[in-house]
């Protein structure tokens, strides 16, 4: 069992272990020698504190410590590794105007446009939702993925909102990189700039948004959450 601290004051239970072979789920079994992380930490051989840093900006909140450190090193080995299935998409937009990126979809959202729980597409989901529950706990899922992008001279990526209605994003940033996340209001005019700091999430209710674009030589990951 291990523990997550916010600056709410609250102790916030987190029962679940973690191991590296959750990430490619249990059909993923042959990995188990390389991928089992070590023994202490957050699995069932030990336990350890995990100091959430929360800090509310006027249009976003940031929290730092998002992940352990054998959760930063899960990612690093197999969602960066060589056997991690990433899926091309033409456009970061519907409307096929946008830039391409790739994708690991972990939950796609209902084919009704509506706020319901998505479906999940991915056996690496488990792994994603129990970090999502400690920082957003007794949520519901609209739509999760993993998004890689690379450098592109752009200014930014496309502006959009990820639902038409009311619904609230989370981005937890797994490499470092200097591409945040741009903030606009309804019509389009910028009213703030996440930081993109490693091992840090960024909240927020549902505003139109842009993905800055990496540094050559950068890579973006983040995993992404809608929920209400």
């Amino acid at each position: 069992m291990f523990w997550c601290y916010g600056t709410s004051k609250r102790w916030i239970s987190c029962a679940k272990a973690f191991t590296a072979s959750r990430l490619l789920g249990s059909s993923a079994s042959r990995f188990a020698g390389v991928w089992a992380l070590p023994q202490g930490g957050c699995t069932a051989f030990g336990q350890v504190e995990i100091l959430l840093i929360i800090h509310t900006i006027m249009n976003y909140t940031v929290i730092e410590n998002v992940l352990t450190m054998q959760e930063l090193d899960a990612i690093n080995r197999v969602v960066l590794g060589y056997d991690f299935p990433w899926f091309y998409h033409p456009s970061d937009t519907h409307d096929s105007q946008g830039l391409p990126f790739m994708c690991h979809t972990l939950v796609h959202r209902d084919e009704s446009y509506t706020p319901v729980e998505g479906t999940v597409n991915s056996q690496s989901y488990e792994f994603f939702k129990t970090i999502f529950d400690r920082i957003c706990p007794d949520r519901t899922v609209l739509r999760a993925s993993l998004n890689l992008t690379f450098h592109n001279p752009a200014e930014h990526g496309s502006i959009h909102v990820d639902h038409e209605f009311e619904h609230n994003n989370l981005i937890i940033y797994l490499s470092h990189t200097s591409a945040g996340t741009i903030l606009y209001d309804q019509n389009h005019k910028q009213i703030d700039c996440t930081p993109s700091e490693y091992n840090t999430a960024v909240q927020f209710a549902g505003l139109p948004h842009a993905q800055q674009l990496c540094a050559p030589g950068e890579t973006r990951l983040v995993v992404v959450f809608t929920y209400i």
